[in-house]
């Protein structure tokens, strides 16, 4: 083709099956007269009154008749400076991309793979899906494998293809982002302006992200331990002592969730309700819950001080000793 291909009204290309059309120029499609707009069809037949699908810009449809249409999805397209793109079906907007960067949709998403939300995390060590996490007190924003019985720092599970994923930068980005978000909203014709905002683009573009992903809200996959009681549909799960390994919540702790499927026996998977929350048994004796149950971390801590106090005395015995013997001299 030559470095530019003009259709004009009236005049059709057909695209034979087999062939080949190539260009690395433009093609124009331009009109004249009161409809001045040109029109793209994709059709499954020759004939014009089959299903199609159109891209225009709210142009009259003289080549298909819409009353002989078995059926037709129709785009027409706005380009506007102020507020972006805006997709309509006929005259109804169904589909809003800004010039910034948000969406709007007249409807739903359907996600028909996956079954979770999920948020990026940062992780140091190599997590795979269903591993129950912890919060990691050494890395801001962090999580690490749990490991301790009703770790009251569990965060949830790793989500193992999460259908909604936010993977936003890192908390500290945030006055980068509300600056941007403040200049958005003045005058991005001033060049000081659009000079800083690009700036900020660039800036956040390449701002750490998480890698680990865990799941917030649905159904998702958890690694469970069942020797330390049968798991079934409806049990709360919360961290066990097995590494990553969610196990049946049977006092108050916190929990990550509730089991939709159960393992007798061993370590395997259920399938999970996140909710992460603090629970107590049903008919669990509200004298024990009102005196205040420990902690596994604050079991932890008293035998720590336990060793501790024994090393003390020890040593309080070598003085002693030393002390009898230099008396004795």
């Amino acid at each position: 083709m030559s470095a530019r291909t003009i259709i004009s009204t009236g005049m059709a290309v057909a695209l034979l099956c087999g062939a080949t059309h190539d260009t690395n120029a433009d093609i124009w499609m331009k009109g004249s007269g009161a409809d001045a707009d040109q029109t793209i069809y994709f059709q499954d037949s020759a004939v014009t009154t089959t299903n199609y699908i159109r891209w225009d810009d709210l142009r009259t449809d003289i080549c298909a008749p819409t009353a002989d249409i078995d059926s037709a999805f129709v785009w027409n397209i706005t380009d506007n400076v102020d507020s972006g793109w805006i997709f309509t079906n006929g005259t109804d907007p169904e589909f809003h991309l800004d010039n910034i960067g948000n969406l709007g949709l007249d409807g739903s998403v359907t996600e028909f793979d996956s079954c979770d939300l999920a948020e990026t995390f940062f992780a140091v060590e190599t997590l795979e899906p269903g591993t129950v996490v912890s919060l990691d007190v050494n890395l801001p924003e962090g999580v690490r494998s749990a490991t301790s019985a009703y770790d009251d720092t569990v965060v949830g599970v790793v989500s193992t293809k999460p259908g909604f994923l936010m993977g936003g930068p890192r908390a500290d980005a945030y006055p980068f982002i509300r600056e941007r978000l403040t200049l958005q909203q003045g005058n991005t014709d001033d060049p000081t302006v659009a000079q800083r905002l690009q700036e900020l683009e660039e800036i956040l573009d390449n701002w750490p992200r998480g890698d680990v992903n865990v799941a917030l809200a649905g159904r998702v996959p958890v690694k469970v331990d069942a020797s330390y009681g049968s798991i079934e549909p409806g049990d709360p799960l919360t961290s066990s002592p097995t590494p990553g390994h969610a196990m049946k919540a049977t006092r108050p702790g916190t929990i990550i969730g509730m089991a939709l499927s159960g393992l007798e026996s061993g370590q395997g998977e259920v399938l999970v309700f996140p909710s992460l929350r603090y629970h107590v048994p049903h008919g669990y004796p509200s004298g024990a819950v009102e005196a205040g149950e420990l902690t596994t971390r604050q079991e932890d801590r008293i035998a720590a001080l336990e060793q501790e106090n024994a090393r003390l005395k020890e040593r309080l015995a070598e003085i002693e000793a030393v002390l009898k013997q230099l008396a004795a001299r």
